[in-house]
């Protein structure tokens, strides 16, 4: 009964966090879609592991992307803080 619990407890999270990258949660629906050829248009081995691997180049893509932005994103709050930092420090007297 734990293992069904941690493995429901799992699928929530994974939900959750998908949630947050829509954009890596339509090509995780597209991986599974090519996975149960839900199209069924790979009729062999070879289309089936061609449609796997571009839609996985395209993850691995879209995953760098988010990855840079978010790492932008908080290198920009990061020298904002400093910034924020130096300009309340001492101020220099007069003569």
């Amino acid at each position: 009964m734990t293992h069904d619990t941690d493995e429901a407890r799992r699928a929530i999270e994974l939900a959750a966090r998908l949630t947050q990258h829509p954009e890596m949660r339509a090509r995780f629906e597209e991986i599974l879609a090519v996975a149960e050829n839900e199209r069924g248009d790979a009729n062999t081995a070879d289309e089936a592991e061609e449609r796997a691997v571009e839609q996985v180049r395209h993850l691995g893509q879209e995953l760098m992307h988010s990855w840079a932005a978010r790492k932008h994103e908080r290198l920009v709050q990061e020298y904002d803080a400093r910034r924020d930092t130096r300009r309340k420090g001492k101020k220099k007297s007069p003569g």
